[in-house]
């Protein structure tokens, strides 16, 4: 029996927590433009903090399937945050 062959794409990533310190910096600039009184910062907010919760953690010996619109769009082989 033969093992089909894939090609492995490992797909470009940034450290978690330097994106989660500028996500929340970004987050705090439009909560503070909110309040002075820019109702459009809503609409950029919203989807910020939706991003806020996509961070995942890959454990030691084990790697992240990425998929975009159901098609496969890499792999992260690299444990970390």
């Amino acid at each position: 029996m033969s093992q089909a062959q894939s090609s492995k794409y490992e797909m470009p990533h940034f450290n978690g927590f330097v994106m989660a310190a500028i996500l929340v910096c970004v987050a705090l600039f439009l909560v503070f433009r909110f309040f002075a009184g820019s109702i459009g910062s809503t609409f950029v907010l919203v989807p910020l903090l939706y991003c806020l919760t996509r961070f995942r953690t890959i454990q030691p010996n084990t790697a992240l399937v990425g998929t975009l619109f159901g098609k496969y769009a890499g792999v992260l082989p690299r444990s970390g945050f």
